[in-house]
């Protein structure tokens, strides 16, 4: 047994077989809607006079093709 983040699991096609608790799946849908109670949150950390390269970064990571992105590979779970 280990510990591992659903990101890593979905990003990675990692072979892992993630462990339901209380009978709920660690599913996308189940951290969403709350149901599955383990989860973390992920910031972006960035100096008070960001770069170019990281505000076109940050960017890019609130963009459509970029939030597709993170919500594919599990990083970002929108709140339903």
């Amino acid at each position: 047994m280990s510990v591992t983040a659903l990101s890593l699991i979905l990003s990675e096609q990692r072979p892992f077989r993630a462990l339901s608790l209380d009978g709920v799946e660690p599913t996308p849908a189940n951290i969403a809607n709350g149901t599955y109670p383990l989860y973390k949150r992920f910031y972006f950390i960035v100096p008070r006079s960001p770069s170019n390269t990281v505000k076109a970064f940050i960017d890019y990571a609130h963009s459509p093709e970029g939030i597709a992105i993170l919500v594919r590979t599990g990083h970002w779970i929108p709140q339903e």
